[in-house]
């Protein structure tokens, strides 16, 4: 009678669970395999949903829109909106420089605060002569001042008052020199001698995080309408609207995933296949006695694929917790429970139907063998043809390459697991090394370490915070020559300063695109003309001919909207700008020439150009000698300072004494700007290095498997070579060397093929703009080889010393 006709379910499961109990060493490893593959794959499903959850939660709190010029009787009627979320009122008093300090000077209401995240001891400013001081900024002037004290200071229009200080701002300011004097609303209003209280409004609109710029301009419109703003007064946040689609999940950044998941499931799973292809080779013979029993080969299947299942219901739950904890660690601000339970689910899902068709493979092996084979079943290959070779030494050495020999397949899928996580470790510590988000700053600072730049955000009350009042306000200080000759050979004479390089900029207003827009002209010399000629340049050949023909150089790829505006030679472009007395002045320029300096770059991008800053970026281009006769003015921006890298901080202070308390002169510097950029990449590397430290343990996990599994299915046989006179060294030779053979396999591999891959990666986002720039991962990957070599020699002396804790009788009769 066969067994299926029997209560089989419970035998089976009777005899699933007796087999697992006797293979506790293939039951840990399985186990840790699946936990790892789980956790990692959530851990990446709850780190990419928990980043745009994040930014999605930090923009939901994010005004969109700005009401300009308002009075306090329209700030309450736009609070009754049921559209509005939440309100606050501020008033920019202005800006300026006391001493190497800029004081920014602004009124903001309890909520501005609250949302700004301002933490402060004491009470908001209410009366006339009250502020609100940083402390940092009273440390810098060496004042003990507590709430409630009175105070002399500047605030940046060139008159000490007294002011009454009723609270000291805990929040540090942004940078060292540059802090915030918050006012009280009389206080703002005196100082800048307004006499109608208006105010801007900052807005956050209830479900902004689901409008669209279209749908958020015409709610704000509606709303100003109904309290009697004009158009003009209402400013929406195009840029909240885009980083909203941003951070919202697409339908790319989901199949990324799904790819990492499944690679990752795969890898674990080619583990796990592994570990039941050798358990299931040494355990036919009991499957063919079951089969004489009656067991049907389904039944066999089903006992192979419940020891499978069962292992998985340990396993997966372990990673689930570690998966979920490395989920939170990594972005606390991301964390949500439904996001959880949904990523455990499907992960769970997953992780099962993975282990399910690992072990598919093995159940099919044990139950295609027919009773009468399995008796002399070993699991290895059979040899096809006759060996020419009549004899071979009996060398621990050939017995270990023999071995590999006669199980081709257990041993191509071991290297399979073991170089798979080689090579991908190899691939993410190439793009984590190369990788220099600070080498983008690089292109910014393409002949220099400082630039010394106009900077025109200064002055109360009459502050002119429109484009055209920016456009008058540069202009001015071009005029004066704060800029000019005089300041280039002061800092020309700084010890240390090896070169100058100005560069001419002018703000100007255009109907490039068939509207109003904002853009700048820049001018360029003779020598910088020879890199536009370069550029698939189509013009005058000569720099003579254009300033003969007044004209603009038209970069014609810079901007998305050439698509539907296209520019061509003879077009004619309308240009408006300020000159140094306030006047307007405006003229129809032809488009003498174009070029393409972004299809150029790509080209170069390996070459390290360094491209005068005046060509970087432009989209309109003038010869300077043009630029400053039409302007009436010199025009010249700013100067980009190259020093001896030997003497370039102390360049730095000297600068920043000379120019730091200027008003209208900002101070650039290269270090910084690289610094900030590399922290700002940091959060990315470390997801990185923990995705490398996963596949590392990967296959460390799986060499333990490899080494210990092989040894404890091979008792007999081991047992076996021992009682015809093997000594316990040289089965440890013989065992070393096995290993030593996977081990030195998945070495080259990693060194060849994940720096190839490594490279290829890299490849590919230099040619999609990333600033990045190929190294050989060395650290990483011979710290993988060194912890692979430590863990075969340790577990093959660890495994021989468990072996010979059993007689030679006990490990000829069973095997663990």
């Amino acid at each position: 009678m066969k067994m299926d006709q029997n209560n089989n379910g419970a035998v089976i499961k009777q005899i699933a669970k007796k087999s697992l109990a006797g293979s506790r060493t293939r039951n840990i490893f399985t186990c840790l395999t699946i936990a790892m593959g789980v956790a990692l794959v959530l851990t990446f499903v709850l780190y990419l949903f928990g980043n745009s959850k994040q930014q999605l939660r930090t923009q939901e709190d994010t005004p969109q829109v700005s009401y300009l010029d308002i009075t306090p009787e329209q700030a309450e009627q736009l609070k009754g909106f049921s559209e509005i979320k939440w309100l606050g009122l501020s008033k920019s008093v202005g800006s300026s420089k006391v001493g190497s300090n800029r004081l920014g000077v602004i009124y903001q209401d309890e909520i501005m605060m609250e949302k700004n995240e301002i933490s402060y001891t004491g009470e908001l400013p209410q009366k006339d002569g009250e502020i609100m001081v940083p402390r940092d900024y009273l440390k810098q002037l060496g004042l003990k001042i507590q709430p409630g004290d009175t105070v002399s200071l500047d605030l940046g229009d060139k008159t000490v008052r007294e002011y009454k200080v009723t609270g000291i701002v805990d929040t540090p300011s942004k940078t060292s020199n540059n802090h915030r004097i918050y006012v009280s609303l009389p206080c703002a209003l005196a100082l800048t001698g307004d006499e109608e209280c208006l105010l801007d409004a900052t807005v956050n609109l209830n479900h902004a995080v689901n409008m669209t710029f279209p749908q958020a301009e015409e709610t704000a419109a509606a709303l100003g309408e109904k309290i009697g703003l004009t158009q003009e007064q209402s400013k929406v946040s195009e840029a909240f609207f885009n980083q909203a689609s941003i951070s919202r999940l697409t339908a790319t950044s989901v199949a990324a995933l799904a790819l990492v998941a499944i690679l990752i499931l795969a890898a674990a799973g080619l583990v796990i296949h592994n570990i039941f292809y050798i358990a299931v080779a040494g355990k036919v013979r009991e499957y063919g006695q079951m089969r004489t029993l009656g067991m049907t080969r389904k039944q066999v299947r089903s006992l192979v694929s419940r020891e499978g299942t069962s292992l998985a219901a340990k396993g997966i739950p372990l990673g689930l917790v570690i998966g979920a904890l490395m989920g939170y660690l990594l972005i606390p601000g991301g964390w949500d429970w439904k996001t959880t339970l949904g990523g455990m689910a499907v992960c769970a899902v997953l992780g099962f139907a993975a282990v399910r068709i690992s072990v598919s493979k093995p159940g099919k092996i044990a139950a295609k063998t027919a009773p009468v084979e399995a008796i002399s079943y070993t699991g290895y290959s059979q040899m096809q043809g006759v060996s020419k070779k009549r004899y071979s030494y009996l060398t621990p050495g050939n017995l270990a390459v023999l071995n590999l020999k006669r199980s081709k397949k257990k041993s191509f899928l071991t290297m399979c697991s073991l170089v798979l996580a080689g090579v991908l470790l190899g691939a993410i510590s190439s793009f984590v090394i190369s990788y220099n988000p600070g080498a983008s700053v690089e292109s910014s600072f393409p002949n220099g370490d400082y630039q010394l730049q106009l900077s025109a955000e200064s002055g109360f009350g009459s502050q002119d915070l429109s484009e055209e009042g920016r456009m008058k306000q540069y202009a001015a200080l071009q005029s004066s020559g704060i800029i000019g000759n005089e300041t280039r050979k002061e800092v020309e004479g700084i010890d240390g300063v090896t070169a100058t390089r100005p560069w001419r900029y002018l703000n100007v207003s255009t109907d490039l695109f068939q509207k109003e827009t904002n853009l700048g002209i820049n001018g360029f010399s003779k020598d910088e003309f020879e890199w536009v000629k370069q550029m698939g340049y189509d013009g005058p050949q000569t720099y003579e001919e254009l300033i003969s023909q007044p004209g603009l150089i038209v970069e014609t790829e810079s901007n998305s909207n050439f698509k539907e505006f296209p520019v061509k030679r003879g077009d004619v472009i309308h240009v408006a700008t300020y000159n140094g007395r306030g006047e307007r002045i405006e003229k129809d320029f032809p488009v003498v020439g174009t070029f393409h300096y972004i299809s150029w770059m790509m080209d170069h991008r390996k070459e390290n150009k360094k491209l005068p800053i005046t060509i970087m970026g432009s989209t309109l281009l003038m010869p300077s000698e043009t630029l400053d006769d039409w302007a009436g003015m010199d025009t010249t921006y700013g100067f980009e300072i190259e020093t001896d890298p030997k003497k370039s901080g102390e360049v730095g202070e000297t600068l920043e004494k000379l120019y730091g308390s200027e008003e209208n002169l900002f101070l650039n510097s290269k270090t910084e700007n690289m610094a900030y950029l590399d922290q700002m990449f940091l959060p990315a590397k470390i997801i990185l290095f923990v995705l490398a430290g996963f596949l590392v343990v990967f296959g460390v996990i799986n060499l333990m498997n490899t080494i210990l599994t092989n040894l404890f299915t091979r008792k007999r046989e081991l047992g076996i070579l021992q009682a015809v006179g093997m000594t316990r060294e040289q089965m440890k030779k013989m065992l070393g060397r096995e290993s030593l053979i996977y081990v030195a396999v998945t070495i080259v591999c990693t060194l060849t093929f994940g720096g190839l891959l490594g490279y290829g990666l890299v490849d590919a986002l230099d040619q999609m703009g990333m600033s990045v720039k190929y190294q050989y991962p060395w650290i990483p990957v011979l710290l993988f080889v060194a912890v692979l070599g430590a863990m075969q020699t340790g577990m093959t002396r660890y495994g021989v010393q468990l072996l010979q804790k059993q007689t030679l009788s006990e490990r000829m009769r069973k095997a663990d």
